[in-house]
């Protein structure tokens, strides 16, 4: 088979969908609304994947027909990510930017670092599909209602005085100490039987409650009612921070923090893997030795960034260095230049319509245009583009952050 070769344009992308059980579904579903197609009934639409990963490559059209983007990577690295990311990514893109719309909740769940992660993927490929780590940035299209991280001291004493009975699970008094959330966490996996007895007693006792349930008895009592009494994850979501990010806000997830997302309609970006290591709340495959190796007991809030800045271009910072999440601002009639700094890029429209100048090998000067839903990918070789808007566009562009 001959190998392929980029030429030096932005390539408009076809993403793979996801079809995960908790995705939105019917006329109400937003990645069908989104991207303006018309869903399948009882389809769900989880996520829309736009990268190089195996499990759901893009694809761009190359000499008039589709070609997924790993594969034309694996053909041309350096015209497509660019000496630094080639050399440093071992000729894969780094990123793997996605749309993630939970209508449910999703597993709780953590992710590996560089070195769990090669290990587990060499012991149990089927379930640990790469050997990348997965740390990910998520920033809300609407809003987001999450589990993320582990509670402090003090917010866990008010967790123990409303639900006393978690009291049953405790190895030790010490709230904020790793093995305490540790000690419970072993005690939730390994005792079924002693997890169901404190999850009726919950139940039971809030069923009874007379006046307002509390967010989190609310939120108890549904996953009481989704999933078996003897599943520990109903436990473990008393044992997490509860986190809601309104509309352009993001929060950055390193390995082995603990997560749930449980509403909400998000831009994810992440490293270029797929490998979870799962808790609870879900009937796929659950690794709890696995857990315990990764898991991160640190209890301080992880930062939000801030995504209350109207008409302005927003930098999602964080401390990874296999990729940079941005939001871009084009505002009605103008336009802004982009420079590739010899690295790939995805570009996301999420309003209005763009269109992108850059001019081809033969000095012409080319446009092509995207509207909202429409993903693009700019190889490492392309250099400068300029983006134009008539109405006016948001953009969202993940790229490797600056050397």
């Amino acid at each position: 088979m001959d190998r392929l070769k980029i030429e030096r344009r932005p390539y408009l992308m076809e993403n793979a969908i996801q079809h995960y059980a908790w995705g939105g579904k019917g006329d109400n579903a937003f990645i069908p609304i989104f991207m303006a197609f018309k869903p399948e009934p009882g389809v769900a639409y989880a996520e829309l994947w736009m990268g190089a990963h195996g499990n759901g490559p893009s694809s761009v059209m190359i000499h008039q027909r589709a070609v997924p983007l790993d594969r034309l990577i694996q053909d041309d690295p350096i015209n497509t990510l660019g000496n630094r990311a080639a050399g440093k990514f071992e000729r894969s893109l780094p990123f793997l930017m996605k749309i993630l719309s939970a209508e449910e909740p999703l597993s709780i769940q953590a992710h590996p670092d560089k070195e769990a992660a090669r290990m587990l993927h060499q012991k149990d490929p089927a379930h640990y599909p790469d050997e990348n780590p997965k740390p990910e940035v998520a920033v809300a299209l609407d809003y987001l209602d999450a589990l993320i991280g582990f509670k402090s001291g003090g917010e866990m004493a008010e967790t123990l005085a409303a639900f006393p009975e978690l009291k049953e699970m405790i190895p030790e008094e010490r709230p904020s100490a790793p093995s305490f959330y540790s000690g419970i966490l072993k005690n939730a996996f390994g005792h079924p039987e002693r997890v169901t007895q404190v999850n009726e007693a919950i139940k039971n006792r809030l069923d009874g409650k007379t006046g307002a349930l509390t967010d989190e008895e609310r939120l108890f009592l549904y996953l009481a009612e989704k999933y078996s009494a003897s599943e520990a994850g109903v436990l473990m979501m008393l044992l997490l921070r509860r986190v809601r990010l309104k509309k352009g806000e993001g929060i950055a997830i390193g390995p082995g923090v603990p997560h749930a997302y449980l509403k909400g309609n998000i831009i994810e970006c992440m490293t270029n893997s797929d490998n979870v290591v799962r808790a609870g709340l879900t009937p796929k495959f659950k690794d709890r030795e696995a857990l315990f190796q990764i898991l991160d007991y640190q209890t301080d809030p992880i930062p939000v960034i801030s995504g209350d800045r109207p008409g302005q271009d927003l930098s999602y910072q964080s401390p990874f260095d296999a990729f940079s999440l941005s939001k871009l601002v084009i505002r009605k009639k103008s336009k802004k230049r982009l420079d590739s700094g010899d690295a790939p890029q995805i570009l996301l429209v999420t309003e209005g319509e763009i269109g992108l100048i850059w001019t081809n090998a033969c000095g012409d000067e080319q446009e092509i245009k995207a509207l909202k839903g429409r993903s693009l990918f700019l190889p490492a070789s392309l250099g400068s583009v300029t983006i134009v808007s008539g109405t006016g566009a948001e953009l969202f562009r993940v790229t490797l952050p600056d050397p």
